[in-house]
């Protein structure tokens, strides 16, 4: 029970696929790319159920994009 609990805290944390697109303005299937690809490092909450439930840290999340505002500077 007690890991059930610090998966919903460390969800709280964390930023969902859907929230990093109203971010950057664009479709959720795209962030969902951008993870499958590893450009985005995300964690699967699901247990190992069918569907993924990713989360992505602040941190993650803002490195990726530091890493995309220098490759369009180049």
């Amino acid at each position: 029970m007690q890991s059930t609990k610090a998966n919903q805290v460390d969800s709280e944390r964390y930023l969902t696929p859907p929230k990093c697109a109203k971010i950057l303005g664009v479709d959720d299937w795209k962030v969902l790319g951008w993870i499958n690809s590893g450009e985005l490092p995300a964690v699967d909450l699901s247990g190992g159920s069918s569907r993924p439930r990713w989360k992505i840290k602040p941190s993650d999340f803002e490195a990726f994009l530091a890493t995309k505002s220098n490759r369009a500077k180049s």
